[in-house]
């Protein structure tokens, strides 16, 4: 499902080469969270796994808010959120998709750092 991508739920056009800070080129990418502001990231946005996943980074997100420093989650997460909400989520229109990923009984992502 998430072809190599760093984030469970995405996919990525190369992992190989990310333009993610602090990645090294030729070795996979290991940027978990940040698929989200990332430009070779993409997702299969017909399918209810993908959209599960998106609102589960989500919750997790919001969360990490009362649990890392302020100037950290500003800094890394505050963004990421953002282009959930106005980017990617806007971008599940498809009402079965929608039914389906309610349906996903995932294993919790890991904590954010």
């Amino acid at each position: 499902q998430d072809l190599a991508a760093a984030t469970p739920g995405w996919r990525c056009f190369d992992p190989y080469d990310s333009p993610v800070p602090g990645q090294d080129k030729g070795k996979l990418c290991s940027a978990y969270g940040a698929c989200p502001g990332c430009a070779l990231a993409h997702l299969n946005l017909q399918d209810g796994y993908a959209l599960a996943r998106v609102l589960q980074l989500k919750v997790k997100i919001e969360q990490a808010q009362t649990q890392l420093p302020a100037a950290r989650w500003l800094t890394a997460w505050a963004p990421r959120l953002q282009r959930l909400i106005e980017y990617w989520l806007p971008r599940f229109q498809d009402e079965t998709v929608i039914r389906e990923a309610a349906q996903w009984d995932l294993d919790d992502l890991p904590e954010l750092e």
